[in-house]
């Protein structure tokens, strides 16, 4: 049995070493919970915009600055539930439009 030089470099690392990386691990994903709590916020806000009637054209803006910084965002469901609810006045088209771009996004729930 050979091992690979990553495997054997893994097994000599020291308590520490894997103590220090299992919190630097634990904090990487306390950062991305926080920043995911911080776009699920904005998406929400935007949505009690939509039911405020505030102009859409603002909102929509507010989505694509939001997608320009965070791409993945628009994997999330809320925020092609926003942007269903930005396009309900037009035709159904739109709609059935935004819903296949989401698919393609691979949005989840």
């Amino acid at each position: 049995w050979k091992s690979s030089k990553s495997e054997r470099e893994a097994l000599q690392e020291t308590p520490e070493e894997l103590v220090d990386s299992f919190w630097a691990t634990i904090a990487e994903e306390d950062e991305q919970g926080l920043y995911s709590g911080t776009i699920n916020k904005a998406l929400a806000e935007c949505l009690q915009l939509i039911e405020k009637d505030y102009p859409g054209d603002e909102i929509h803006s507010t989505l694509e600055q939001l997608i320009q910084k965070v791409p993945d965002a628009k994997k999330l469901a809320k925020y092609w539930v926003c942007r269903v609810r930005l396009g309900q006045l037009g035709p159904i088209e739109k709609i059935i439009a935004i819903y296949e771009e989401a698919i393609l996004a691979g949005a989840q729930v």
